[in-house]
């Protein structure tokens, strides 16, 4: 995602305005712009439906129990809005930061198309509550996260140079399919097989029904609300913070000027953090008083990554961080809270009652809507500005004034949004600690608001180009740029 003169989303002052010479396509290894963005407009619309739900039905933050709309809701976040942004990103990213191209375009497509539809029809029958029907649906989703590991994969592998990011991608790749794979098996336990006992287990049908009905009957061996935990940290611990870390590793230096980080440090905070996803998932499964060695594990290892973000900060060239960047690191104190709620949580022995129950919703709610969803519209508010500009305004660097990155958006907009966002998840919190559902409503509106705001304002980035005034007076446009 680099040129010659200009990097991705270096402060929003990194653009050169007036440049000497036309600045060159974006770059020979980036995808076609489009990719990315539609994953980042399906994120951005599941993201505004998830206050809809809210509102339809408040108790699923005001009282503790697990009903189809909850997991309904939690999968439309995850999947929908998390899950998308992320895909859009690592297409985007990957390639540029390995040096390489991306393997398969249309491997990348048709990933799109099974994950719209797959997550789509998996919310739809978790709030109608139909297993059989998610589990199809389900199967949809897993084909194009099986596309994505396969294309970005074989991407990792063909890049000239390795680096600690191709292990961070390739672990996060590996947990992506490992999430997918139990929550699969989560939906063949709730189904019934009365049709194996008529299938013959040599066919192709047969086996796979019988497969089924041998991991429904494995599964059903472990407590549904431990089997659903485990699967719930595997991915948000596996699939997006591992992912989250690593790739604030190599961004975070980029946007501020600060100074690389230790390749040493970060596969030792990575290894920690795999080590403790696996554990996790082992002990949470099965209600083992070992959980809270791997969750001071996972701690140990964020703590070692917040010290090494802090010295990036603290050394930096840019004097000044862009409320963008802000917002992002907004996301990341998020973590600060949750440890200390994740080591309650785990605690050996910690019953769970009404009370307990309700800072089980707050920790998923501070995960979700605060971690995850500040760090994402961080990074959207970088990403999707540095695209629109190289499509717009690059080829007429040198020929006019072109704007920077922060100009394409609007800034009071963005501050108006971290505001509500922030009132937001406060007022969800208070909503889900005191089983107050006008709380609850309140704060659906407010992120409501907040989320339309930031999809109208980076829509706008894409959509309001100007027209060059020397196009008009017939300044021929840059070579490169007719020849595209």
């Amino acid at each position: 995602m680099t040129g010659a003169n200009v990097q991705p989303g270096v402060g929003n002052e990194g653009v050169n305005r007036t440049s000497a010479r036309p600045v060159p396509p974006l770059s020979a290894h980036a995808p076609p712009v489009g990719l990315p963005l539609r994953f980042f407009g399906v994120g951005l619309l599941s993201v505004v439906g998830l206050p809809v739900g809210i509102l339809l039905r408040p108790e699923v933050l005001a009282t503790y129990h697990y009903n189809q709309f909850v997991i309904a809701l939690t999968h439309l976040t995850v999947l929908g809005w998390m899950g998308s942004v992320v895909f859009g990103a690592l297409y985007q990213l990957v390639p540029v930061v390995l040096g390489t191209r991306l393997y398969s375009g249309r491997l990348a497509h048709w990933h799109f198309v099974c994950h719209l539809v797959g997550f789509a029809g998996m919310v739809w029958m978790f709030w109608r509550w139909d297993p059989k029907q998610v589990g199809h649906f389900g199967s949809v989703l897993a084909l194009g996260v099986g596309l994505c590991v396969w294309n970005l994969v074989r991407t990792v592998l063909r890049a000239p140079r390795r680096t600690w990011m191709s292990v961070v991608v390739l672990s996060s790749l590996f947990w992506w399919g490992a999430v997918v794979t139990v929550g699969l098996g989560v939906a063949a336990a709730k189904c019934t097989y009365e049709s194996a006992a008529r299938l013959d287990p040599t066919t192709p049908l047969g086996a796979l029904v019988h497969a089924l009905e041998s991991t429904a009957t494995y599964l059903r061996r472990f407590d549904p609300i431990a089997l659903m935990h485990a699967h719930a940290h595997l991915g948000l611990v596996g699939a997006f913070l591992i992912l989250l870390v690593g790739v604030s590793y190599q961004l975070v230096p980029m946007f501020t000027l600060g100074p690389a980080p230790s390749p040493r440090r970060v596969l030792g905070v990575w290894a920690l953090l795999n080590l403790a996803t696996a554990g996790s998932f082992l002990t949470i499964l099965h209600r083992s008083p070992w959980k809270l060695c791997f969750t001071g594990i996972g701690l140990v290892a964020l703590a070692g990554y917040g010290w090494d973000l802090a010295q990036v900060l603290r050394r930096r060239k840019r004097p000044e961080l862009d409320f963008a960047m802000r917002y992002f690191l907004t996301g990341l104190a998020w973590l600060i809270p949750l440890g200390g709620l994740a080591l309650y949580l785990s605690w050996p022995g910690l019953v769970l009652t009404a009370r307990v129950g309700q800072w089980e919703n707050v920790y998923g709610l501070w995960a979700l809507t605060g971690l995850f969803t500040f760090c994402l519209l961080g990074m959207l508010y970088k990403i999707v500005p540095f695209l629109a500009w190289y499509r717009w305004y690059a080829p007429w660097v040198g020929l006019r004034p072109v704007p920077a990155l922060h100009e394409l958006y609007r800034g009071g907009w963005l501050r108006t949004g971290y505001g509500l966002h922030m009132a937001a998840v406060l007022g969800w919190t208070l909503g889900a600690l005191a089983s107050h559902t006008q709380w609850v409503r309140a704060g659906a509106l407010l992120f409501a608001a907040a989320m339309m705001l930031h999809a109208v304002n980076l829509g706008w980035v894409w959509v309001r180009r100007a027209e060059p005034a020397e196009r008009a007076a017939g300044v021929p446009e840059p070579r490169w740029r007719s020849a595209s």
